[in-house]
């Protein structure tokens, strides 16, 4: 344990020293796990199929961090082709709300977020989180950087969206919902002092170093590539484009338009299709 503070300590020296003048550019691929239950008889395991297959491409996707020694963008590397209509409008909604691009400030302790939302523009401006970060004693290597894991605990809000189609005799009688239930959510991160930034990939920072991976509940984040110092000098500017709120005014007008697109889907399905039953849990 004695040589180990040591090493982590001789680590973080290197670290004040090198971040003097350090950019960088990281590329992360997301994983996101959504529990789904297909409550019918009528919906042919190749439905299902594709149904999953259209959410795993809406919520996994490729990032690109690019940072210096404050700031940084987060921003999703290429956009996947979207589906539309029912519950793919949902999904398209929820992955519209996640591409924008992600300023943040770690000196300012400060976030700037892009989103579109239903065709219209949001700039979110807002607090960063901030951690409460416990250091453990494991590492693990992350390509060729040394990684050390750390973890915090922190509460969040699980939705869940029950959708049912049918009409006539076979109509569901139980209404559709959306609901939301408090929770916490332990963050598992790997971060590496080699790299002397204390940011990482979407949200996530507060470490003594790139955070190199995260796992937090259904999701999680893996650097795939990293490129330290280019010869091209990295341009890191705030997005200004948007209709300006806080984090907290933004999640009551996502959770209305939510709201707006369960009544279109109930509307939608008076007119008559196949009964079943969508319960996601995000």
């Amino acid at each position: 344990m004695k040589h180990y503070r040591i090493f982590f300590v001789f680590l973080l020296l290197i670290s004040v020293v090198k971040a003097q003048d350090f950019q960088g550019k990281a590329i992360y691929q997301s994983k996101f796990r959504m529990d789904m239950k297909l409550d019918s008889t009528r919906i042919s395991p190749n439905q299902q199929q594709q149904i999953m297959e259209m959410m795993r491409k809406q919520m996994e996707k490729t990032f690109e961090l690019t940072f210096d020694k404050n700031t940084a963008i987060y921003k999703e590397e290429a956009k996947l082709e979207q589906e539309s209509g029912g519950f793919g409008g949902m999904m398209i909604m929820i992955g519209g709300a996640m591409n924008g691009k992600h300023f943040k400030n770690v000196k300012n302790k400060t976030f700037t977020k892009e989103s579109e939302l239903m065709g219209k523009n949001f700039l979110i401006k807002d607090s960063l989180t901030v951690y409460n970060w416990k250091l453990v004693d494991e590492t693990k290597m992350t390509g060729k950087y040394l990684s050390f894991k750390a973890v915090a605990t922190i509460k969040s809000n699980e939705t869940s969206f029950n959708m049912r189609r049918g009409s006539g005799q076979n109509r569901v009688n139980t209404n559709d919902s959306i609901t939301t239930t408090p929770r916490e959510i332990i963050i598992e991160a790997w971060y590496s002092p080699e790299v002397p930034v204390n940011n990482g990939p979407g949200e996530y920072w507060g470490l003594p170093g790139l955070i190199m991976e995260v796992n937090a509940d259904r999701m999680s984040l893996q650097l795939v590539s990293l490129d330290l110092n280019p010869k091209e000098k990295i341009k890191i500017t705030e997005p200004d484009k948007g209709k300006v709120v806080s984090q907290k005014e933004y999640n009551e007008i996502m959770k209305t338009k939510m709201e707006e697109m369960r009544e279109n889907f109930e509307g939608g399905r008076k007119q008559g299709g196949n009964t079943h039953s969508i319960q996601v849990r995000m």
